[in-house]
């Protein structure tokens, strides 16, 4: 359990599950909602950008959601 993790720490668990299947080049935001961190991070893959939105549940530190 994480309990009230920082943006820091819901960026880094964003930059790693992204550096999976991307070249992560940069964080964007990352905001705190009702217990829920939304991390946008730019990334590329094949030469495209993209800005992906990682969402980090606060307790936890699960990622919930990916758009």
């Amino acid at each position: 359990m994480v309990l009230n993790m920082n943006n820091r720490k819901a960026e880094e668990i964003a930059r790693i599950f992204l550096s999976q299947n991307y070249s992560v080049l940069g964080i964007v935001k990352s905001k705190i909602a009702n217990h829920t961190w939304t991390v946008e991070v730019l990334v590329s893959s094949f030469d495209k950008n993209a800005i992906k939105k990682i969402k980090i549940d606060d307790t936890t530190g699960s990622i919930i959601k990916i758009e």
